[in-house]
């Protein structure tokens, strides 16, 4: 079939092993061939991949951001964003989001370990952890240091690390193996202690983007805290025990912050757990007053080390011992447990498909061992080597997101979740329709179409409060005087998890959309007859009087 351009384009084959016959499938206009997975009931491709690197769903994005690494401490700074690396006394900081920035140079902090280091929010000082139990804040105005030790430091009460949140209750919270410590630096640079939550803390994980720390508490290290930052006060939400292997007593084995990630999908905020003795990973929401399990999702394999990142909504799983890669759409679990694709290995950036390499990246990325493990995994969607010195971003191909989904209903039902998913979203159903697929098949992604555009006009414009509110600082106009106000339009930094139940639509197909991008398109086409196209034409029709909405007069116009 002739691409857009006129041009004879050759066929390319992705081939899953131990599938059973192969099926055409196009995608961005040019025809593929896909060779499927006989997996019952999931028709979605679960065997091992054997060659597919050209085609992978999730690949890092081109452009890396690069560092030197020679003798040099690289550290990640989630709130601000910044790439910080220490090398013989001097700080350089690089925006991750943009890199033609020049680097910032700091090189009036006194030597000594760092153990971990990050800007305030103001980006008027510099907090740097210097031992177990000590942490220096440095002004940046005027280079003077300030250095506080943790309470219960002589009783071995330890520094688990630092966050920066900039309320008005304090500017930095304190994790220590004794419990939270919120600090506070007076306007005349004098670091204050303004409340002490006391509890056993093993670990940490924070997420900024919604001022929540969750950490892992209890004497068998079994048991999840966690706090919101608010303007005025410390949230302190529900705790919760996910469930972990028993040992051969009976005995709970330790949580591990490996394996667990906060994040936010479809408004709703979620803690994410990977329970790798299961093979599955549990998603948790999180509300202010209240704690639920949204799903539990097979991973389909065995493996003692996963990663997790998220992009779009969608959560990327990375087997680190089978070296592939799943996707996972929480939306979808209502109607399918398995990952919107088949297992890829994860893809090299596009242009090292090409003549034009990469300089020291794999051409297979799933046979680099040694490459792989060298990778920090950060949120959301981050990866970060320390070996090579380069910052990856990673994307989501929706186009070959396409080519190896077989469940075209489900396809679309996650195409108009993304962001960049109309164009998709339109060739899918012009291949299945090029394709002759079962009127029903059709009438189905028609009824899928239809659904998502009543749920984008339907949405409500002000949250209700629910026990799964929680507080989202960059929705806020104003300082929150009382958190438990109602919320009016999303304002005063409220955020409603039920806001997700819907899930609303990112892409909206109406009618005039449809007609004119896939009716008209393959009646000038002529590859299917008259015949079958008013077939198809009238299934839409059908969707739309199910739903009770009056059908315009141009869609049998063309």
């Amino acid at each position: 079939e002739n691409s857009a351009g006129g041009e004879e384009e050759e066929e390319e084959e992705v081939v899953v092993d131990g599938g059973k016959g192969s099926k055409r499938q196009r995608a961005g206009g040019e025809e593929q061939v896909v060779q499927r997975s006989s997996t019952k009931g999931s028709g979605n491709g679960l065997a091992p991949v054997t060659r597919a690197m050209n085609h992978s769903h999730c690949r890092l994005k081109q452009g890396p951001i690069c560092f030197d690494v020679e003798q040099t401490q690289v550290f990640y700074d989630e709130a601000n964003r910044y790439l910080i690396t220490f090398h013989n006394g001097i700080f350089k900081i690089l925006s991750v989001d943009d890199p033609s920035i020049p680097a910032q140079t700091i090189d009036f902090v006194r030597h000594g370990a760092v153990l971990g280091v990050s800007l305030s929010l103001d980006k008027k000082h510099l907090c740097v952890q210097r031992s177990s139990a000590d942490v220096d804040i440095i002004c940046l105005q005027d280079a003077s240091e300030m250095s506080y030790s943790c309470m219960a430091k002589s009783q071995g009460c330890m520094v688990v690390g630092f966050v920066w949140v900039n309320t008005a209750l304090c500017d930095i919270a304190l994790v220590t193996t004794g419990g939270l410590e919120l600090l506070k630096i007076t306007s005349k640079d004098v670091i204050q202690l303004v409340k002490h939550d006391r509890r056993a803390i093993h670990w940490y994980r924070y997420y900024h983007q919604t001022r929540l720390v969750m950490v892992c508490t209890g004497k068998e290290a079994s048991t999840i805290q966690c706090f919101q930052f608010l303007p005025d006060k410390l949230l302190r939400m529900p705790d919760f025990d996910p469930d972990v292997a028993l040992s051969s007593n009976g005995k709970r084995s330790r949580l591990e912050r490996s394996d667990f990630v906060l994040c936010k999908l479809y408004e709703k905020l979620c803690c994410v757990y990977i329970f790798a003795k299961r093979q599955e990973m549990i998603v948790y929401q999180l509300g202010k007053d209240a704690i639920g399990r949204l799903c539990t999702i097979n991973l389909y394999s065995a493996c003692d080390n996963y990663a997790l990142s998220v992009v779009d909504n969608l959560l990327i799983v990375h087997n680190l011992d089978s070296k592939i890669t799943l996707i996972f759409d929480i939306w979808l679990m209502q109607w399918s447990d398995h990952p919107v694709a088949a297992p890829l290995p994860l893809g090299a950036p596009a242009s090292s498909h090409t003549d034009d390499r990469i300089e020291g990246l794999p051409s297979d990325l799933s046979h680099a061992d040694n490459y792989l493990q060298e990778w920090n995994f950060e949120q959301p969607n981050i990866i970060l080597d320390k070996k090579a010195g380069k910052l990856w971003f990673l994307e989501i191909c929706l186009q070959n997101l396409c080519i190896i989904s077989s469940d075209k209903v489900n396809l679309v039902r996650c195409l108009l979740k993304r962001k960049d998913g109309t164009d998709e979203t339109l060739s899918v159903i012009r291949n299945a329709i090029r394709d002759r697929e079962p009127l029903f098949s059709l009438y189905q992604i028609f009824t899928v179409v239809v659904e998502a555009a009543i749920s984008l006009s339907t949405a409500s414009s002000s949250a209700k409060i629910s026990k799964w509110w929680y507080y989202q600082p960059d929705r806020h106009d104003a300082p929150v005087k009382n958190a438990e106000e109602k919320p009016t339009n999303g304002q005063n930094g409220l955020a409603n998890g039920d806001e997700g139940k819907s899930t609303n639509s990112t892409v909206v197909l109406d009618q005039e959309k449809l007609t004119q991008s896939v009716f008209k398109i393959i009646h000038e086409e002529k590859i299917v007859d008259t015949s079958y196209l008013m077939a198809v034409v009238t299934e839409y029709l059908r969707s739309l009087s199910a739903r009770g909405i009056m059908a315009e007069t141009f869609l049998v116009d063309f």
